[in-house]
């Protein structure tokens, strides 16, 4: 007999660090939004290089015009904004590159953007960067799966699962 169980079950997805850097307690992000959740469950890294990664397959759905930030849609329907610094909006797109344009297919790993993570401090800005998952009541869990320390792009750090 022809069984439909596990047709549809849906393998979680996994959201890698968007940088390199060392992954920091939510207290230590030095602004309410990201440090309250309140856009999603959020992480921060404070970055040791100029390099963002895609933190999963998916579209990146927009890049923001300043450059300082983008989001992504993944395949199962999460939307996470990836964000570079604390007020760095204020930078008018100034140390900024976008290496990929809006509607665009990514892949985990790929390169998003790139910036002078030692010109923006120098201009008294913090480099934290800032992951978000802006939907997240949406699924039946987000767990975050990083502990505090050193990261890279390979590392996971939250774990979506879709309801059933």
């Amino acid at each position: 007999m022809f069984s439909l169980k596990g047709l549809f079950s849906h393998k979680p997805t996994t959201l890698n660090s968007p940088c390199k850097g060392e992954l920091v307690a939510l207290d230590k992000i030095p602004d309410d939004t990201f440090k309250k959740e309140i856009l999603g469950p959020t992480v921060g890294i404070e970055p040791q290089e100029g390099l963002i990664f895609a933190p999963c397959d998916g579209t990146l759905s927009h890049v923001i015009n300043t450059k300082h930030a983008v989001t992504i849609l993944a395949k199962d329907g999460a939307q996470i904004l990836v964000h570079v610094g604390i007020d760095t909006v204020k930078l008018k797109g100034e140390f900024f590159e976008s290496l990929v344009g809006n509607n665009v297919q990514v892949k985990q790993g790929q390169p998003l953007i790139k910036f002078d993570n030692e010109a923006i401090k120098a201009k008294g800005f913090s480099t934290l960067v800032t992951m978000v998952v802006c939907n997240a009541k949406n699924f039946k869990a987000v767990e975050k799966s990083g502990n505090l320390g050193n990261v890279d792009n390979t590392q996971v750090l939250f774990t979506i699962t879709a309801n059933a």
